[in-house]
Parts: C-alpha cells; structure tokens; sequence
C-alpha cells in the first residue's frame, strides 16, 4: 500500500490512525484522511513538489524524499512539525495537498490538534502491546458502525415490507 511504498512500519501507520481516531471520535474518517494525506505526499503533484523543496532548503525533487523519511521514522511527529511550519500560511498547505480530504485530514487535525493527537500517538507507540490493542479499537469501531448499519437497514426493510405487503398480510 501507500505506507508500505513511503517506507512508513504497520506499527506508525496504526498507532498514527488510532490517535486520530480518538480525537476525531470516526476511524473510518481517521483512516481515509491518513490514506490521503500520505497518498499526496508519495505522488506530488509537480508545483507540490518544488514547494517541499523549499520547505526543505532542497533540489530536484529531494525535499519530498526527505519528508518520506522523516515519516518513516517518526510519522504523527513529522506531519505536527509540518502543520506548524506552515501556521498561519494555509494557502501553502493547499498547494502541498492536491486531494481536498487530505488537505482538510490535515489542517483540521494537525494544525489544529495536533498536540493532542502527537501526545496520543506517543503514548500508544511507547506502550507493551500498543499496536494490538490499537488494532483491536479499530477493529471494535468498524464492527459497532457495521452492527448498528446492519440493524437499521432490517428495521427499514421490515418497515418497508409491511408497507408494501400490508394489504398482502391482511388477505
């Protein structure tokens, strides 16, 4: 996937979505924005490019390479310094993220909250199991959505079939 080709371990890519999951309260939502975020930053456009290069004081391409490995290493870390190297400057972040959900994952959640989701994040990464236990709230939170869907999809389908078929029943 996306994380895998930037070089970013399973262990950063669930902590990174568990934290924003939890400040956000939507894993889904958590998920899609950092696919997104990370999708622009592995295929900039080529005006994005040349703008991480100045963010980097770098050439030919080599400021996008050096954002790529500073996520490896450390990836809520590195997105809350990039947030706050463009405070107040959010036309900036506009150029850098081509996809709108990806720029609106990151200036609503790492300009704004980032402090919150970095602590979080940390916290999980440095905890015994953390990745399991992240994992396993992920997983919780999509079978809860996926439960209460199911159940209101039956209830309007029995609604609805007793609307369509009452006159049916009553013969």
């Amino acid at each position: 996937g996306i994380a895998a080709a930037m070089g970013i371990g399973l262990e950063q890519i669930v902590a990174g979505v568990s934290a924003y999951s939890r400040v956000i309260g939507d894993a889904g939502r958590a998920t899609i924005g950092f696919r997104n975020i990370l999708s622009d930053i592995l295929s900039p456009s080529a005006a994005a490019t040349e703008i991480w290069d100045q963010l980097f004081n770098k050439t030919m391409g080599q400021g996008i390479v050096q954002v790529r490995k500073l996520l490896a290493q450390d990836l809520v870390g590195t997105l809350r310094q990039i947030a706050k190297a463009m405070e107040g400057q959010p036309e900036v972040a506009d150029k850098l993220f081509d996809n709108v959900r990806g720029l609106e994952a990151f200036l609503s959640v790492f300009a704004s909250q980032g402090d919150e989701v970095l602590e979080i994040f940390n916290r999980i990464v440095q905890e015994n199991n953390a990745v399991d236990k992240a994992w396993n709230e992920l997983a919780g939170s999509g079978t809860r959505v996926w439960s209460a869907l199911k159940e209101e999809v039956i209830g309007l389908a029995v609604a609805m079939g007793e609307k369509l078929f009452g006159t049916f029943w009553i013969l």
